[in-house]
Order: structure tokens, then C-alpha cells, then sequence
């Protein structure tokens, strides 16, 4: 008898995980569909109900949109139920398919459409308190750091010390190079314009211990930020940027600089950053949001026109990277590398190369090295441009001299 109810009990436990599953699936599915949500269908306003659309469940595929250039507002067609428009890999413009008895917009299944990959960027995805976690372990080693500067691809390098197994203290310097700390930087700044305070309302982690309290969340130590920021790389004018000392919750030019470096660092090395991702990611974090009538405008979404950067100066720098030893006909000796200093641009038009290095910038601008722009386009590029050096650094990479050997 007491088999039997063991055996009973076990069953029981297995289909309670299985309906568990089963309600964590469908509330998945549904998430962002209801009434408001993201795609689903928004409440009347002054124009009529937006349509629905597939393209538009952030929760969904995401594809290719055609966008208006400042600030990445899909385009929206007056003449097709104010469905989005795709872009197909030929460069192609279509129209969405509208219903007007389900007022949905659809893409034809097997269309020819181009998906926006997100990577390690999926971490978006999760429930707010994974970002708002991964904000404080970002805050926790700034404030325990000795220096706080930049690395060639713009991510935040801290000096920090540790004790080695023979008991001796010793620094070293580390990136913050975890995708979710980087996002979360990046969405911090985005949406409050600097990185004092939680990200999110609740100053408080709540452990799982049911007899346990709240434990207070870290915030900045601004005084020890201010004593320890590298002013060799960054005037402290601008490290301050990156603190409520504008008075204002607006990300500005500098702001805008630092936020595409986390993106880049977020982001997979041999990724991509576009304009459409750029859009998407804002608007899962709830940075873009839509208007009374269900469309996104340019006073509902994050605004770019203030950001202006030049390639040409920004990354006129070099890096210490393995290079293969070639001989005088270019061949690789012996399959050797070489330590060496490589220009990640060049304006010496007697050498390989001028402009870009073609290695490290792999996805060029149409007008190639030197660019300006002042747009989410621009800002895309310019987050692309420092993973592309973080990718190279990172595949060529030098480790650090020892430092006990005489």
C-alpha cells in the first residue's frame, strides 16, 4: 500500500511540473498581446485604432522595417490601413497585407524578408529584475575600483586589486564585459541620463528567504567616482556625463557616446548593430513607446538628432594586438605571430591602407572612413564601429607581460 502511494505521489509531482510548464508556455505567448500591449491592438484615439501587426510583436520575429532616418519611426502607409512596410534582402520596399475586417497587417508567409538577429542581446527579453540585478554588480565594481578608464572599444576598464594564493596583494585591470551589466548600463542612461540612483523603482533586492528583509541595492559613490575616473582618456568634464549633474533625465551628445560603447559591449562580437535593432531594443526596454492612436512618433520615441560623431577622429588610435609575421612577399613565416601596434585608422596614403583599417571595420559606411552623422544611423554605426574593435582586440589578443620575472 505505502508503494502504491509513493508511486501515486511521484505522478502527481510530475504532472504538477508539467502544468506548471504548460501555464508558463501559454503566459509567454501571450505576453505583450493583450489590450496595450506591445502589438497588441491599442485603445481609441483621436485617429482610429492602430492595426495590429506581426511585424510588430516585440515578442515575435522581428524583421526589417522601413524606417524614417532621425529617429527610426516605421513608416507607416496611409493608403494600406497604416500597415509598416518590409524591406526584402534585394533593398525591395512591401507593403504589408491589411485585413480590414481583422484590421491586422500580416507579412505573406515565406516573404522575402531580412530577421534582426539579437544574440546575447535576448537578454532583454527577461523580466525587469535580471537587468536591475546586473545594474548593481555594475555599480558594485565601480565603486570598488582604484581607476575607472576606457579600453579601445569605449567599454568602462577598472583597476582593481585581489590577493594572489601566495598572499601578496597584487592590481590588475578588467572590462566590465558582462552583456547584461552593459545593457543595463545602457538602459539606465538612455532612459534617466546617468547612472546615479537604481535602475528601477525599488531600491531594494528581495532575497528568497522568507525570514529574511530586503537588502538595500547599491547605488554610485559619486565622490569616489569623481577621484578615481581616468582623466588621461576623458576630460573630467565628460566623465561627468555619466552623473545628474545636468539636471535633466535627457541622454545628451556624450551620454549617447558612452551608451553606444555598452550596446556594443551587450552585443555578440561577430553581431551587428543596425538601426532596427537600435529601435526594437528601445522599445522592449520601454524607452520608445506609442502614441494615443497606437503608432510610434517622433515625441514617443528615444530622440537622436543632438548626436554627431566623426569616425576618423574618434578612433584615431592604435591598438597592441598578435599579428601574423609575413615575409617581404607577404607570406606567413612558419605560421609566427608578432606583438605589434596596428592603426585602427590611418591617413598615411602610402601605406596598406588609408582611412579604415579593412580589417577591423569589416561593414563600412557608403562614404567610407569619415562620416558624420546625426541620427539613429549614426548611432548605430558608431556602436558597430566599437564592437567591431572590441571583436578585433579580442581575436588578437596580447596577453599581459609578467611582471615578476627580472
Amino acid at each position: 500500500m505505502k508503494q502504491i502511494l509513493k508511486q501515486r505521489m511521484r505522478w502527481f509531482v510530475v504532472l504538477t511540473v508539467i502544468i506548471i510548464m504548460l501555464l508558463s508556455t501559454i503566459m509567454i505567448v501571450n505576453a505583450g498581446k493583450g489590450p496595450g500591449g506591445p502589438g497588441g491592438k491599442p485603445g481609441k484615439g483621436g485617429g482610429g485604432d492602430a492595426p495590429t501587426s506581426d511585424a510588430g510583436d516585440l515578442y515575435g520575429d522581428l524583421v526589417v522595417l522601413n524606417r524614417e532616418e532621425v529617429n527610426g519611426v516605421p513608416i507607416y502607409n496611409p493608403d494600406n490601413g497604416m500597415c509598416e512596410q518590409y524591406i526584402t534582402s534585394t533593398g525591395d520596399i512591401v507593403d504589408m497585407i491589411y485585413d480590414p475586417d481583422s484590421g491586422h497587417c500580416s507579412i505573406p508567409e515565406g516573404a522575402d524578408t531580412i530577421e534582426v538577429g539579437f544574440g546575447r542581446l535576448n537578454v532583454v527579453r527577461s523580466p525587469s529584475q535580471v537587468l536591475e540585478s546586473k545594474f548593481d554588480e555594475a555599480i558594485l565594481g565601480l565603486n570598488a575600483a582604484e581607476k575607472i578608464s576606457l579600453d579601445a572599444s569605449g567599454r568602462l576598464l577598472l583597476t582593481k586589486r585581489a590577493v594572489g594564493p601566495d598572499g601578496v596583494e597584487y592590481t590588475y585591470e578588467k572590462a566590465i564585459d558582462s552583456p547584461g551589466e552593459n545593457l543595463a548600463l545602457y538602459k539606465k542612461i538612455m532612459s534617466e541620463g546617468h547612472l546615479e540612483g537604481n535602475l528601477g523603482d525599488d531600491p531594494y533586492q528581495h532575497v528568497g528567504d522568507p525570514l529574511a528583509g530586503p537588502l538595500l541595492r547599491p547605488v554610485l559613490n559619486v565622490a569616489h567616482f569623481n577621484e578615481v575616473v581616468d582623466q588621461s582618456v576623458l576630460p573630467m568634464g565628460t566623465w561627468n556625463n555619466l552623473l545628474n549633474s545636468n539636471g535633466n533625465g535627457s541622454p545628451n551628445e556624450h551620454d549617447l557616446l558612452f551608451t553606444a560603447s555598452f550596446l556594443a559591449a551587450a552585443g555578440d562580437k561577430t553581431g551587428h548593430v543596425t538601426v532596427d535593432m537600435v529601435f526594437y531594443l528601445n522599445s522592449m526596454m520601454g524607452l520608445n513607446t506609442k502614441n494615443a492612436n497606437g503608432f510610434y512618433d517622433q515625441t514617443t520615441v528615444v530622440d537622436f538628432p543632438m548626436f554627431d560623431v566623426d569616425r576618423s577622429q574618434r578612433h584615431d588610435k592604435s591598438v597592441y594586438v598578435l599579428v601574423p609575421e609575413l615575409n617581404a612577399n607577404g607570406a606567413w613565416v612558419n605560421q609566427h605571430w608578432v606583438e605589434a601596434g596596428v592603426e585602427l585608422m590611418n591617413t598615411n596614403r602610402w601605406t596598406t591602407y588609408e582611412g579604415s583599417n579593412p580589417e577591423v571595420f569589416i561593414w563600412d559606411t557608403a562614404e567610407g572612413w569619415v562620416y558624420i552623422s546625426n541620427n539613429i544611423g549614426g548611432f548605430a554605426q558608431v556602436s558597430d564601429d566599437n564592437q567591431r574593435v572590441l571583436a578585433y582586440t579580442h581575436d588578437h589578443f596580447v596577453p599581459p607581460a609578467p611582471t615578476d620575472i627580472p
